[in-house]
């Protein structure tokens, strides 16, 4: 495995440290029409938020079937190398040329595992990578989808999933409008008590809004904050024919109490965030059908929160994540809690070591 021609100092959860190492998958498989979409979305993020880049791809083991067939294995995955070296060093300079520092790394291996471990030995401030549009159809378009799922629920710093072949911020932006960001929180209802789940579901929320802040001000975009909720139970109360204004009134309580729970999650944060939240709204529904409708049109990212593990926390939140990567018509920046540790182990990482960290996030 090559080394990337700068080492990365940055941790995952220095989002104030200047110029920040942002690592990012440019596949010299992609097609070139969305790897150049993705090119320029990461130019334009980068100039504003004064970041340094490093584009990777990673280079599969050839399989055994190929490399019975070939005459000079060897040599052909030297070709593989050079090309595919070659073709980030093309991008590479393109981002030199703006202005942006950028180095390029070629990996080996499975692209979940070498990407995390390349993050996890670098303590990079954000991972990017490509994914289609919801629309999108065919295997390497369900091959993309697939690796977004692994890297999100595998590195631990937060995950930029960029909508190749979307390009509607900077058409938005001669029409005179303006980008926003919104951030997708939870928050535990008032007077539920201060348990484990609430305190990640606090603790999550403060990350999600943190992470949304800075991404708004790396797009010269405003803040917004989102809430899903839902009437549990609604349902059951209407076949037990409680009368409309009783389930009326229950409706009311709860939206009342979530968005107080989602007023003060904000109150909390907002002194340490790097813009101001513009505005606080309530959709009505699952979150996986509310969110993508709640950010159709002018919103360049979704900020979302998944503790990717099983659990309450991790059914509730996990897969809503999983649903948005495949159907949010934006970028979706996906956010880890304080504390999650990967199931991949870092690069030169010891059993009794691995071990350690499986046992501490239990």
């Amino acid at each position: 495995m090559r080394a990337p021609a700068i080492r990365v100092p940055v941790s995952p959860d220095a989002a104030s440290d200047a110029a920040p190492y942002v690592l990012v998958h440019l596949p010299a498989t992609e097609m070139p029409g969305r790897a150049e979409a993705l090119r320029r979305r990461v130019t334009r993020l980068a100039r504003r938020a004064g970041a340094r880049l490093v584009l990777a791809d990673v280079l599969p083991e050839l399989p055994p079937l190929v490399r019975r067939f070939l005459p000079d294995g060897a040599a052909t995955a030297a070709l593989l190398r050079d090309a595919r070296t070659h073709a980030l060093e093309a991008h590479a300079a393109h981002l030199r040329r703006a202005g942006i520092p950028t180095a390029t790394v070629l990996l080996e291996g499975s692209a979940a595992v070498a990407l995390v471990q390349e993050q996890l030995r670098g303590g990079y401030r954000l991972l990017v990578a490509g994914v289609p549009a919801a629309e999108a159809r065919g295997e390497e378009a369900d091959a993309a989808r697939r690796l977004a799922r692994q890297l999100v629920r595998k590195a631990t710093c937060p995950v930029r999933l960029v909508r190749t072949g979307r390009d509607d911020v900077p058409r938005l932006r001669r029409r005179g409008g303006a980008p926003r960001v919104v951030a997708a929180v939870e928050a535990p209802l008032p007077g539920e008590g201060d348990t484990q789940v609430e305190r990640a579901l606090l603790d999550l929320g403060r990350r999600i809004l943190g992470e949304a802040a800075a991404q708004a001000q790396a797009a010269g975009a405003s803040l917004h904050v989102v809430h899903a909720w839902r009437a549990l139970g609604e349902g059951l109360l209407r076949t037990r024919q409680f009368a409309q204004a009783d389930v009326a009134r229950y409706r009311a309580d709860l939206e009342r109490e979530a968005r107080t729970a989602v007023e003060a999650l904000v109150a909390g944060a907002a002194p340490s965030l790097a813009v101001p939240v513009a505005s606080v709204t309530l959709v009505e529904g699952d979150p996986a059908d509310a969110l993508p409708a709640a950010v159709a049109g002018g919103v360049d990212a979704l900020v979302v929160g998944t503790v990717a593990r099983t659990g309450l926390a991790g059914l509730l939140i996990g897969n809503t994540a999983d649903e948005l990567i495949a159907r949010a018509p934006c970028d979706v920046v996906i956010v880890k809690p304080s504390g999650f540790v990967s199931p991949i182990a870092p690069p030169g990482a010891t059993p009794e070591g691995r071990a350690e960290a499986v046992s501490a996030r239990a």
